[in-house]
C-alpha cells in the first residue's frame, strides 16, 4: 500500500471511530461518576496550585498522569462534565492512532488501517471513551511505548530509544496495571539483549530513561505503605479462586458478558457476531505464521543506523530483525496475558476496567484477521474466470484488494452498528441512573435555578466531601451547602433551606422535617420515574434555649418530652437538640445516662457520636441539629435522673458543664415493674 492510499484510509478508520466515539457526549452532558469527579476535582487542585506529584492518596490512591491531562480541558470549559467527556473524547482517538502506529510496525500499513477500523468498531473500547478515568491513558502510552520499542529495535538509534524510554517512564504513571506491561517491556529487551548484543546500549538507554522518569512514583509507593492497601484488599489469594476467574473469562468473549451495568451493557459479550468472525480468522492466522518459522528468516539487508558500515560488520539478520511476524505472535499473546492478569487475579474477574490494555492485542488479532480476510478474497478471485481487472496496478482505486477490502470493511460496518446501537441502550438505561449520580447532577441543576440565591441548601444522604457535590458546588453560588444522612442527625436553619433527599434512601425526609419546621413545598423530579425530591422549609425566628452549654463549645437541650413514668424493659425516645456556640475542630460523642435518685452509678446509658455525616467542625451559626437517641429503662423499679455530656471521641475526654460538672440533668423518670 503506497503512502497516499494508506494516509486516506487511516483518516478514514479513525473518522469512523471518531463518529462512534463523539455520538452520546451530549446525552452524558448530565453524568458524572463517582470515581471520575475525584479525578476532576485533583485535576481542579492542579489548577489551583500547581505542582507535581506523582500519586494522589484519596479515593484508595490513584496514580497522576490523568489529573494533568485533565488540566486544559478543565481550565477551558469549567468544572462540568462536558470537559471530563471531551478529554476521554481525544484520549479515545489518540489511542486509535497509538495502536495503528503499533500495527504499522508489527505488521503493515495494510493491517494498521484494519486494526484502527476494528479498535474503532470495538463496543468495549467505544463505552469507555465516553468515560473518564485514568486507566484510559493506560493502553494508549502503552502502545506508543511498544511501537517504539520496536522501531528502537529495528532501527538502533538514540532518539528512538531515548523516546522509548520516555513514554514507558510516562506509562507508569497512568494505572496500576501498567506494570505488568513494564515488566513485560523489561523482559524483552533482557531477552533481546542475551540474544543480540549489539541491542545492549540502547536498551540500557531506555531502561535508564524509564527508571529515572518512574522514580518519584516508585519512591512513593515504597515509602508509603497504604498506598497499594487498595491492592491489597481486592487481591486473591489461592490457585481455585484464579482458575474460577479464568473459566468466567473464557465466557465472556462470545457468550455472557459482565453484568456491571457501568462498564457494560449488562450481559454482552465482548466480541459481537462480526468481531468474532475476524477474530477467529485473526488468531487461526497468527497461529500458522507462528507454526511456520520460515518466516522472517531470509536474509535482509543492514539495519538502517548500521547502513554504510563495512561489510565485515554485516550479520545475518535474526527473525526479529525481519518485520516481526513471527516475534509479534509471541508478543501479542505475551501482551494479552500480561493485560488480563489485573483482572482475574482479583476478586471482581469482570471489572473491564481492570483489563483494558487488553483492548491493544485485541484489536491487532482483529486487524490481522481482518487484512488475512481481504487477501483470501484477492486469491480465490484469482482463480475466477471473469478476473481481467487483476492486471491492474495494485495502487489504482479499482485494483482487486480494493474490492476484496469490501467484505472485512462490510463486518466493520456491522460492528459499528451493533455498537451505536448497544451504546445507545446502555447510555439511556435506568442502571446507569445512580452509579453515574445523574440524581446529584440533575438536583443541584434544579436548585440552582429555582431556589433563592441565598439560601442554605441540604443534600441527603450524602457527606460534605462527596466528589460529585464538591465538584458540581460552584453551581449553586453563594448558597451555604451542607450534606447529612438523617439516621445520624437532622440539621434545621433559621434562614429557611432547600432539602435534596434522594427517595431510595430518605423518602421520609419532608416528614421528617415538618416535625420541626413549617414546609413550604416539597417537589419531585421532573420524571416518570421521580428518584429525588426538594423539600422547602421556612425561615425560624424562635430562639435557641439551651439547657446546657458544654465546653462553650456545644449548646444541647431535650427537644422532645421525658415521660414521668416508664416500665421495666423498654426504651425511652428523646430528641436532642444542639447548637454549636464556639470554635469546634474535633469529633465528638453525645451520651445520655440514667442514674439513681441519690447517686452517680451509671444504670443505663446511650451513647452515639454526634453526626458522623455532618460533625460539629462543619455546623454553622444558623443551624440546630437534631439527633435522636433511644434510652434503655433501668431493670429496677425507683426513681431516675437522666443526665446529658459531650466527651471528645478521640480521647474520651468530657467537656466541662458549669465550673466542675461534666454531665447535665436534663430530667427524671420513674421506672414500675
Amino acid at each position: 500500500m503506497n503512502r497516499q492510499l494508506y494516509l486516506i484510509l487511516i483518516t478514514a478508520a479513525l473518522l469512523f471511530g471518531a463518529a462512534l466515539r463523539a455520538t452520546g457526549i451530549d446525552q452524558m452532558s448530565g453524568m458524572v461518576h463517582y470515581d471520575e469527579a475525584y479525578y476532576a476535582l485533583d485535576a481542579l487542585s492542579l489548577i489551583d496550585q500547581p505542582r507535581f506529584t506523582p500519586f494522589f492518596p484519596d479515593n484508595f490512591g490513584r496514580e497522576s498522569l490523568w489529573m494533568y491531562w485533565e488540566v486544559p480541558a478543565l481550565a477551558v470549559f469549567g468544572a462540568d462534565a462536558f470537559s471530563l467527556r471531551v478529554t476521554a473524547f481525544f484520549t479515545s482517538l489518540l489511542t486509535l492512532s497509538a495502536v495503528g502506529l503499533l500495527a504499522r510496525v508489527l505488521f503493515s500499513r495494510r493491517v494498521a488501517v484494519w486494526t484502527v477500523a476494528a479498535l474503532g468498531a470495538l463496543f468495549w473500547h467505544v463505552l469507555f471513551s465516553h468515560l473518564a478515568f485514568r486507566a484510559l491513558l493506560y493502553p494508549t502510552i502503552g502502545a506508543l511505548a511498544f511501537a517504539g520499542l520496536w522501531l528502537a529495535w529495528h532501527t538502533n538509534r538514540l532518539r528512538h530509544w531515548l523516546l522509548t524510554g520516555a513514554a514507558f517512564g510516562a506509562l507508569s504513571y497512568t494505572y496500576f496495571a501498567a506494570r505488568g506491561w513494564i515488566a513485560l517491556a523489561l523482559g524483552l529487551l533482557l531477552i533481546g539483549v542475551l540474544v543480540d548484543r549489539r541491542r545492549w546500549r540502547g536498551s540500557a538507554v531506555t531502561m535508564l530513561v524509564a527508571a529515572a522518569l518512574s522514580l518519584p512514583l516508585v519512591v512513593y509507593l515504597l515509602t508509603t505503605p497504604a498506598a497499594s492497601q487498595r491492592l491489597d484488599q481486592v487481591a486473591i489469594s489461592d490457585l481455585n479462586a484464579l482458575i474460577s476467574n479464568l473459566g468466567v473469562w473464557l465466557n465472556v468473549w462470545v457468550g455472557h458478558g459482565a453484568d456491571d451495568p457501568m462498564y457494560n451493557l449488562s450481559g454482552r459479550p465482548l466480541l459481537d457476531v462480526p468481531l468474532a468472525i475476524i477474530g477467529v480468522v485473526g488468531l487461526v492466522v497468527l497461529f500458522v505464521s507462528l507454526l511456520a518459522l520460515r518466516v522472517g528468516l531470509t536474509p535482509q539487508p543492514p539495519l538502517q543506523a548500521e547502513r554504510g558500515r563495512k561489510s565485515a560488520h554485516f550479520k545475518p539478520p535474526r527473525p526479529w530483525e525481519r518485520g516481526f511476524r513471527g516475534e509479534a505472535v509471541f508478543f501479542i499473546l505475551a501482551l494479552a496475558a500480561v493485560s488480563v492478569a489485573p483482572a482475574v487475579l482479583t476478586t471482581e474477574p469482570l471489572k473491564w476496567l481492570r483489563a483494558i490494555g487488553l483492548i491493544v492485542p485485541l484489536a491487532l488479532v482483529l486487524g490481522v484477521g481482518l487484512d488475512a480476510l481481504q487477501q483470501l478474497v484477492v486469491r480465490l478471485g484469482q482463480r475466477t474466470r471473469h478476473a481481467s481487472s487483476l492486471h491492474r496496478p495494485q495502487s489504482s482505486v479499482l485494483s482487486p484488494v480494493f474490492w476484496a477490502g469490501l467484505i472485512p470493511a462490510g463486518l466493520i460496518l456491522w460492528a459499528g452498528l451493533n455498537s451505536a446501537r448497544d451504546f445507545q441502550a446502555w447510555v439511556t438505561s435506568d442502571d446507569l441512573y445512580m452509579p453515574m449520580e445523574q440524581h446529584l447532577y440533575a438536583g443541584i441543576d434544579e436548585i440552582a435555578a429555582n431556589t433563592p440565591s441565598e439560601a442554605p441548601v441540604y443534600f441527603a444522604p450524602f457527606t460534605a466531601d462527596h466528589p460529585v457535590l464538591r465538584f458540581r458546588e460552584w453551581r449553586l453560588g453563594d448558597r451555604p451547602v451542607a450534606a447529612f444522612k438523617s439516621v445520624d442527625c437532622l440539621p434545621l436553619t433559621t434562614l429557611g433551606g432547600t432539602y435534596f433527599a434522594l427517595d431510595a434512601y430518605e423518602g421520609d425526609l419532608a416528614a421528617q422535617l415538618a416535625q420541626w419546621r413549617e414546609v413550604v413545598s416539597v417537589t419531585e423530579e421532573a420524571s416518570e420515574a421521580p428518584q429525588y425530591t426538594l423539600v422547602m422549609t421556612a425561615p425560624e425566628t424562635v430562639p435557641f434555649a439551651a439547657q446546657a452549654t458544654f465546653g462553650e463549645r456545644i449548646a444541647a437541650r431535650l427537644a422532645s418530652f421525658i415521660p414521668s413514668v416508664v416500665r421495666v424493659g423498654g426504651t425511652i425516645s428523646l430528641d436532642v437538640a444542639l447548637r454549636r456556640v464556639g470554635p469546634v475542630d474535633e469529633a465528638y460523642t453525645l451520651f445520655l445516662h440514667t442514674y439513681p435518685f441519690y447517686e452517680t452509678r451509671l444504670i443505663t446509658q446511650a451513647d452515639r457520636p454526634i453526626c458522623p455525616s455532618y460533625p460539629p467542625p462543619l455546623w454553622r451559626d444558623d443551624e440546630t441539629l437534631i439527633l435522636h437517641y433511644d434510652l434503655p429503662v433501668p431493670a429496677q423499679p425507683g426513681e431516675y435522673r437522666i443526665a446529658l455530656g459531650v466527651y471528645n471521641s478521640a480521647t474520651g475526654e468530657r467537656l466541662s458543664f458549669g465550673s466542675i460538672e461534666d454531665a447535665a440533668i436534663v430530667g427524671t423518670i420513674r421506672v414500675e415493674g
